[in-house]
Parts: C-alpha cells; structure tokens; sequence
C-alpha cells in the first residue's frame, strides 16, 4: 500500500469512529443544586422533579439556612422545586417549571420572604 492510500485509509476509519450515523448525540445531563439563605424562614424540606424522574425527589430534609445541596443531573428540560414546612408536605412555595438546556447547571437559592415564608432566584452557574 502506498503512503496516500494508507493515510486515506486512516483518514476514512478515524471519520468512521467519530460519527455512527446514529444522529446526532445525546444530550449532556442538566444539573440543578439549592441553597437556602433565609435565616428568618421555619425549618424547610426541599423536593425536586426533572424530566426524567416519575415524581418528586427528597432533594434536603431538611434545607438548612446556608446548606447547599449537591448538584442534581437530570435530562434537559423542565424541572421544579417544591419547598414546605419541615417533615411535612405542606407546600410553602412551589416554583413552577423550571427550563435547564442542554449541559446547564443552575443553582435555585431559596430566601426570606414574607414572615414566615420563603421566595426563590434561580441562578445560571454554567451554560
């Protein structure tokens, strides 16, 4: 074999092993973590449900003031967070959906609110 055919013939293999012609790849996981700065807020226990799980999952019980959990990998799309009362499943506050793209890791701070209740920022850790 030749020194052309012989690299054509790597060139094509190494073509060959980065595209199966499967389409295209799979999504990277979303991550999702939360932190929680409300001194002034009951004790809290925290819940989470993204795209590919069956319905809520214990995410912190409880969500201390100043804890931030470990990040959550899921698939893209919606997620959401639901926070209630200590050991209970009163709802505090439920954020409604929640978009994480594609590789997103995005971090959901819980604060004071009201006496007695809670609100939510959602911050963009990385795209």
């Amino acid at each position: 074999m030749t020194g052309r055919r012989l690299v054509a013939v790597v060139a094509v293999l190494t073509l060959g092993a980065c595209d199966s012609g499967s389409g295209p790849p799979p999504p990277q996981a979303s991550q999702l973590r939360l932190a929680s700065f409300a001194a002034a807020a009951p004790a809290v226990d925290a819940r989470h449900m993204q795209p590919d799980s069956a319905g809520l999952l214990v995410s912190a019980a409880p969500l201390n003031f100043r804890a931030v959990t470990r990040y959550f990998d899921g698939a893209p799309g919606t997620w959401s967070v639901v926070i209630s009362d200590a050991r209970t499943t009163d709802t505090l506050l439920a954020t409604g959906a929640l978009m994480l793209g594609d590789g997103q890791a995005q971090t959901l701070v819980v604060l004071d609110s009201t006496p007695g209740g809670v609100t939510w920022r959602l911050l963009r850790d990385r795209d």
